[in-house]
């Protein structure tokens, strides 16, 4: 009888670890919107219309957002220290891949784009994104058709 208690007491270990190991693999990548320009050729633009919000990034579980060709990613480090926000790349057609890891400064903003499609865009039609740190704001900018009247 003891025997079984420490029997049960150790699958129960092992399916705890096993459950909880894998939440880090299990884990989803928390996906952000991306923002359309406002047109100015369409009359006024109402006051607070046109604001934008730049998220943080998700040092925990990363993040995504859906990727359309054109788009370009504004970055802002608003923290007081040097950190980094890296976009995670697949290999093309060619087999090229190379991640690219961009460093900001104390308060710094960057502007990276327009972005491809090609060496990019994730099996599920995402881009990947991760920060060192929650200082590291990003707002993903969507192309506008430029013949629109």
């Amino acid at each position: 009888m003891r025997n079984s208690k420490h029997l049960s007491a150790g699958l129960l270990a092992a399916l705890c670890a096993i459950t909880f190991g894998a939440q880090s693999a299990l884990a989803v990548r928390t996906d952000v919107a991306s923002v359309l320009p406002k047109n100015m050729n369409q009359g006024t633009i109402a006051a607070d219309s046109a604001d934008v919000t730049l998220t943080a990034v998700d040092t925990v579980n990363n993040n995504s957002v859906t990727l359309e060709a054109g788009m370009c990613a504004l970055i802002q480090n608003s923290g007081g220290s040097n950190y980094t926000v890296t976009f995670t790349s697949v290999a093309d057609d060619l087999g090229r891949t190379g991640d690219i890891t961009y460093t900001l400064g104390a308060g710094e903003f960057a502007l990276i784009g327009p972005v491809t499609l090609k060496g990019w865009r994730q099996n599920d039609g995402k881009l990947y994104y991760t920060g060192s740190n929650a200082a590291v704001k990003v707002l993903f900018i969507r192309p506008t058709n430029p013949n629109t009247p």
